[in-house]
């Protein structure tokens, strides 16, 4: 995005990294927030994802960045794969805790149901754990998202992600997690092995969590 000063530290394995094409990003639902922090302010859709790269099937996922200029519905975008390490924003780096609370909010999202807000509220947390401010005029989405935001709830491991190769124009910055299993070709299978496969991604149960 023009204007924004960031880095993302993003390390793929040589042996296991692949691309794959972005074809098609669902919004199932989704709620209208404020985010402010270093280098962003602009209002933003916050939900849980649902991606569509050529050659797997759909799978969940939660953006992991609000510098981006990513859009929902059909499209044509190169990804990488890689485990994201700790994204810098503004020039303020994600702390090793915070990378794991952000990985523990990702296999909390593994164990919701479809349908479950807490998936979208989880996003908001995501975001915010990243050190900026998301607000809602909705009270119990606010709720939500600072319920989630203030989670100490750790997981240790690397975030498994897909991170979007830019254009020769530079337009596209975005990067993804999974916090489930994700059906794939075998190269795909291959390189989960590699990063230590159950400790970088939960398949996902139907069991609601209450925000409670």
């Amino acid at each position: 995005m023009a204007g924004a000063t960031f880095a993302l530290a993003f390390v793929c394995s040589q042996a296991a990294a692949a691309t794959y094409v972005l074809k098609n990003v669902e919004l199932p639902s989704s709620y209208r927030v404020h985010v402010t922090g270093p280098g962003v302010d602009k209002y933003l859709r916050m939900g849980d994802q649902l991606l569509t790269f050529e050659g797997l099937n759909p799978f969940l996922a939660f953006c992991l960045d609000v510098y981006h200029n990513a859009k929902i519905g059909a499209q044509t975008s190169l990804y990488a794969d890689g485990v994201y390490e700790s994204p810098e924003y503004g020039g303020f780096p994600v702390s090793i805790v915070t990378m794991k609370e952000i990985n523990g909010l990702l296999h909390k999202a593994a164990l919701l149901a479809d349908n479950d807000p807490n998936r979208d509220y989880i996003q908001g947390g995501i975001w915010a754990k990243q050190g900026n401010i998301v607000t809602s005029t909705n009270a119990t989405v606010q709720a939500g998202i600072d319920f989630w935001a203030a989670s100490t709830y750790q997981v240790s491991g690397p975030i498994f992600a897909l991170e979007s190769i830019p254009t020769a124009r530079g337009v596209l910055r975005q990067a993804y997690a999974s916090p489930v299993a994700v059906p794939e070709p075998a190269t795909w299978a291959l390189m989960i092995g590699g990063f230590g496969g159950a400790g970088v991604m939960l398949r996902r149960r139907r069991a609601t969590l209450a925000l409670t």
